[in-house]
């Protein structure tokens, strides 16, 4: 499956070799309250951002009601738009080998769900519902665990 090598790290073709897939990850934090209390002014690095992440997954018994706790926290409309205090998050995702070990990730200080999709409903298919979730975050720190090079 693999067979590249970039600045040393890799492998040249071999069946054997672990391969992070994507679909072997998970999120052991999501929307883990923090002291963030808004956005950040930076002197030196202005306009610095980070890209938003998109996570994906099947729809399961209990997410909507979670999911949609978390976005009436950031707008409701008696209230209107909250305060960051309030909304932002930390959430912790993480990559990892078939096997379980050696997990890679980031932690995103200050995160809130930009845009949630509840999939299609559609009669034409009976493929299983999907949801994403757009997550908008402050900045990401490098997380790392188990046997890591």
């Amino acid at each position: 499956m693999a067979g590249f090598i970039v600045n040393g790290h890799g492998s040249p073709v071999n069946s054997v070799v672990d391969i992070y897939y994507t679909y072997t990850w998970e999120a052991p934090i999501l929307m883990e309250l923090d002291g963030t209390k808004g956005p950040l002014v930076y002197k030196y690095a202005k306009s610095v951002s980070f890209d938003d992440v998109r996570l994906t997954w099947y729809d399961t018994v209990g997410l909507f009601a979670q999911l949609s706790r978390w976005r009436d926290s950031v707008w409701s409309e008696t209230e209107g738009l909250r305060p960051a205090q309030e909304y932002k998050k930390n959430t912790v995702l993480m990559s990892y080998l078939p096997s379980g070990k050696r997990k890679q990730g980031w932690r995103l200080a200050g995160s809130w769900p930009s845009q949630i999709r509840y999939g299609e409903l559609t009669y034409v298919n009976s493929d299983a519902k999907i949801v994403e979730l757009t997550l908008t975050y402050d900045w990401a720190i490098d997380e790392l665990e188990g046997d890591v090079q």
